[in-house]
């Protein structure tokens, strides 16, 4: 992420401080994505976006594709059919109807209610990390014990 920020920054042209106040951030958190200490949260990274409508979402943050939206110059697909539409950052995420809170079903036998307690503890003890995000940029990190 931070070369993909610091490739931005140069194609655009300013600096740290001038893409900072553009975004609506402070400074040191872009001294922060660049030196690779944090990386952009979402909220960050749609104020770039926001700020900066030409730059491809999916490039900003896999760095696959183009950098910019309406740059065909350094494609290395010129064959592609006109007809694709361009995906925005999530457009594969399909919506799923939410199982309403309370209405989960209840174990009619020993049996399933033993095998919902396991499946749940399994669920629990996979809980690779836990990721809390901050207004300002930062976030912190939480690994189960």
């Amino acid at each position: 992420m931070k070369i993909n920020l610091q490739e931005l920054m140069d194609r655009l042209n300013v600096n740290a401080a001038q893409f900072a106040e553009t975004v609506g951030v402070q400074r040191s958190s872009i001294s922060h994505f660049l030196s690779g200490r944090n990386n952009p949260s979402l909220d960050v990274l749609r104020k770039i976006l926001m700020a900066y409508p030409q730059i491809n979402a999916q490039w900003l943050v896999s760095g696959e594709g183009n950098m910019m939206r309406s740059d065909d110059s350094t494609s290395n697909i010129d064959n592609q059919d006109s007809s694709v539409v361009e995906n925005d950052l999530f457009s594969s995420v399909k919506d799923e109807d939410p199982v309403p809170y309370g209405d989960a079903k209840v174990p009619e036998k020993e049996e399933e209610a033993k095998a919902e307690r396991e499946t749940e503890n399994e669920t629990k003890s996979s809980v690779e990390r836990v990721l809390i995000f901050y207004r300002n940029g930062t976030f912190k990190e939480y690994f189960p014990q």
